[in-house]
């Protein structure tokens, strides 16, 4: 019995010094950070700074976390003034233990990085400290833009003037703080020469703009339910408004299986006059997704992500659209 004692003291004491270690790894070796890039982007070619205007504005919907928006309009329209000055994250989904900040894109803040340093951060996530940032910067989106649209996006944030405004920090807890650490990964950029037809081009504009993650149910750890993809059911919350759920994107009767293309189109370009998005009152459904921004893509790119849609997996989901709040 004394020789039992002896050996489980020291397997505890053998498990404490593993877990120590493999908490220093985390910590102190995580993430393993590739070289930034070694690039110097032109802003100089209007072309490219116009594609990445395009695709930071309309496309990766880049201010629908770096700018303030008003939730008592419909879908949250930017507050005049705050465009890329940086804004503290709604917790829509109430799973994040901390505080997060989406930090200032002007130079004001950019300028401390160089053009290779914004590309890895894009991309894969590590700031120029070699530390991580949340995912909710959609960096495992992002890392599939083709390079040149990388670069294209950095182009635009360089043109884009100096707004002081420190904003605040984010503050992220344990364990999250840790789980941080091992998320970031290589990039798996797709090749825009090789997206050729529109039922490509609509894949490739859905992955870049992370359409599948809000569009899709998830389970307890925040991860895709693959059998259910673009199938709708991920749950917002709007504080004070309700619960907010997304639509089902699927081919399928409770998805897009009756929609034309010209109404899909129609969808997002109603709300290019601000006009369209009204006041909310207490229990209006409201919703998280960005309508001004997305409303700004050109139709031929809306109509590539109707057919590439139109080619994927029905799956019948009905899932409500808003419950208002137990307090309106």
């Amino acid at each position: 019995m004394k020789l039992l004692q002896v050996w489980m003291s020291w397997l505890a004491w053998l498990a404490a010094g593993v877990g120590i270690m493999l908490f220093g790894y985390v910590w102190y070796v995580l993430p393993v950070a590739e070289a930034a890039p070694a690039l110097q982007i032109s802003t100089k070619d209007s072309a490219l700074v116009a594609r990445g205007q395009y695709l930071a504005v309309n496309v990766l919907a880049c201010n629908q976390c770096h700018a303030t928006r008003d939730f008592l309009h419909y879908s949250g329209p930017i507050v005049p003034g705050t465009l890329w000055r940086g804004a503290a994250v709604p917790d829509y989904e109430q799973a994040s233990p901390g505080v997060l900040f989406a930090p200032n894109l002007t130079p004001f803040t950019t300028a401390a990085y160089t053009d290779g340093q914004i590309y890895r951060l894009l991309t894969t996530g590590i700031t120029n400290k070699g530390e991580p940032v949340h995912p909710a910067m959609p960096y495992n989106a992002m890392g599939r833009l083709d390079p040149h649209d990388v670069q294209a996006v950095i182009a635009f944030l360089r043109t884009l003037p100096k707004v002081p405004s420190e904003g605040g920090k984010s503050d992220v807890r344990f364990p999250l703080n840790m789980q941080l650490r091992i998320m970031p990964h290589r990039a798996k950029p797709l090749r825009l020469d090789s997206m050729a037809t529109p039922l490509l081009q609509g894949y490739y504009l859905t992955q870049v703009a992370g359409c599948g993650y809000c569009h899709s149910p998830v389970n307890n750890l925040g991860q895709i339910v693959q059998d259910s993809l673009f199938a709708g059911g991920h749950r917002f919350m709007l504080d004070g408004q309700g619960k907010v759920y997304s639509a089902n994107l699927t081919p399928a009767k409770t998805g897009l299986g009756t929609w034309t293309e010209a109404k899909f189109v129609e969808r997002f370009a109603r709300y290019r006059n601000a006009d369209s998005l009204a006041k909310m009152e207490p229990c209006m459904p409201n919703t998280v997704m960005a309508w001004s921004q997305y409303a700004g893509m050109q139709d031929k790119d809306l109509r590539a992500i109707y057919q590439y849609l139109n080619s994927i997996k029905p799956v019948e989901h009905t899932v409500p659209a808003f419950e208002p709040s137990d307090n309106n």
